[in-house]
């Protein structure tokens, strides 16, 4: 899934935190750092949304109106995860860190022309068949682990954590 329309390739309508974490941290760590990236966006008068990328990390995304370039989402993206990290050992910022053992990498690189995230409830390669599925914020909480959200799991939800997401266009804070 691009982070723009077809229509408007050249403009994003999603803003995207990629959260990973490089071992020894944990999915636990990728909350702890989801939770204070919440904490972040919401003294921002930002509605973002919460999904499990199916595999080891977790996606954030605002929608966000038209009118942005890919270079102001990824710097907004950039210096919200520089803020984080100085707040936070385990959050690091610049991808000369992102293999740092034991920290969160947030990815602002994703928010650049032609790049993707896996939509949600989308199957992933993996042996458990890992579904990148949509939270609600509520709902992400330590103990969590994304492999209870999987082919035979999902399927079962009835809660749609993302309804009106589309429609919840937001305007950034940006140069």
């Amino acid at each position: 899934m691009t982070l723009s329309k077809a229509d408007s390739w050249e403009t994003p309508d999603l803003v995207l935190f990629d959260m990973d974490p490089e071992p020894p941290a944990t999915f636990d760590d990728v909350i702890e750092a989801a939770l204070m990236l919440k904490e972040k966006l919401d003294g921002l008068s930002l509605r973002s949304y919460i999904k499990t990328s199916g595999k080891k990390g977790m996606h954030a995304v605002i929608p966000i109106v038209q009118g942005y370039t890919f270079q102001q989402t990824r710097e907004f993206v950039h210096t919200i995860a520089k803020d984080m990290a100085k707040e936070s050992n385990i959050v690091v910022s610049e991808f000369s860190r992102s293999k740092d053992p034991g920290t969160i990498f947030i990815d602002y690189r994703q928010n650049s022309h032609g790049r993707t995230m896996i939509c949600p409830y989308s199957l992933r390669a993996t042996p458990e068949a890992t579904v990148s599925t949509p939270l609600d914020w509520k709902d992400v909480k330590k103990g969590l682990k994304p492999a209870e959200f999987n082919l035979t799991t999902v399927v079962k939800i009835e809660e749609q954590p993302w309804e009106g997401f589309l429609e919840d266009k937001q305007k950034l804070m940006v140069n």
